[in-house]
């Protein structure tokens, strides 16, 4: 079985050990298939670690989405961004994109709270709450922009810089060719 993909989870490729302290640890390729990782984390969770569910984790229930939004926005949008796309966190390290991660990997991360993630606990977020904030994410990456460019849905402030600086090259060119005519 080929690899795992390189995408950021607790499970798809490993920090440890870390060739050198850092603030954020790089990322390597997986060492382990499919079938080895699915026997380490039988093996973790033999020992009490947490369970993930198996089956569909994520709905494309309106209402579910809405909720998971909601959630989204109070528990993970400070450190992912609304956009999922992730984001600078302090001391140089950074909370990861979430458009490559796949729903396991996701609701893996809730779980165990790898490097600066906080552990969501079932007390904290319910698991239907935690599928809730998954069909978030997932209806996040299948929509499209709706309104032309997008800039990687990144927010209004690169969007504004790249409208003021069209606008100053066009008052240039403008400037220039009123100088031309004179």
């Amino acid at each position: 079985m080929a690899p795992r993909s390189t995408s950021r989870s607790p499970r798809a490729g490993c920090h440890w050990p870390l060739a050198g302290q850092a603030a954020q640890a790089a990322r390597k390729p997986p060492k382990f298939t499919d079938d080895q990782i699915t026997q380490l984390v039988a093996y973790v969770q033999s020992y009490g670690g947490p369970e993930v569910p198996t089956g569909q984790l994520s709905s494309t229930d309106k209402d579910t989405i809405a909720e998971g939004g909601r959630l989204f926005r109070l528990n993970c949008a400070a450190c992912h961004a609304f956009s999922t796309k992730g984001g600078a966190l302090s001391s140089g390290k950074t909370a990861p994109n979430l458009n490559d991660a796949t729903d396991k990997q996701i609701y893996e991360a809730m779980l165990t709270g790898p490097e600066n993630m906080p552990v969501f606990a079932n007390n904290q977020l319910t698991p239907d709450e935690k599928k809730a904030i998954l069909s978030y994410v997932q209806a996040q990456k299948a929509d499209m922009d709706q309104g032309g460019f997008g800039i990687g849905r990144s927010g209004p402030v690169p969007e504004g810089l790249v409208i003021f600086v069209i606008g100053i090259i066009a008052l240039l060119f403008v400037t220039l060719w009123i100088a031309g005519k004179s």
